[in-house]
Formats: structure tokens, C-alpha cells, sequence
């Protein structure tokens, strides 16, 4: 799971910048990534609740597209 900060809809993320990187490039068919705004990628406090959720629906996200391959 790659993990992408957006600072708002639509710009570029970090990881738009690091996809290309070999190391990347040899999981990139097994890897799922979401993209989360960028506030909620930062230390502790209130946004950790909605972050959790959004960790969530990432991660199911991913186990389904996982699944649909199997």
C-alpha cells in the first residue's frame, strides 16, 4: 500500500513523483495506493480519527482489488 498526500484535489502527490523509481517499478502491478489529503498525513490529534477511517476504506479497498485478481 503506497500511502499519497494530496495538498488539495487533483495537484501531484509525493508519490506521483516516486512511482517512477526502480525500486517501485518492480511492485507496481501488486501495489494499491490511496491518496488521502494531505492534513491527514501529519502527527497526531483530531485528524487521527478521520484518518483511521480513511485507513479503513483503504485497506478494503485494497483486499477487494486483491481479491477480484485471485
Amino acid at each position: 500500500m503506497l500511502l499519497a498526500g494530496e495538498a488539495e484535489p487533483g495537484a501531484p502527490t509525493w508519490a506521483d513523483r516516486v512511482l517512477t523509481h526502480p525500486a517501485l517499478s518492480r511492485v507496481a502491478t501488486r501495489m494499491h495506493r490511496a491518496t488521502f489529503p494531505q492534513q491527514l498525513t501529519f502527527c497526531g490529534g483530531p485528524v487521527l480519527i478521520e484518518t483511521a477511517r480513511m485507513l479503513a476504506q483503504a485497506r478494503e479497498a485494497a483486499l477487494a482489488k486483491r481479491g477480484a485478481r485471485a
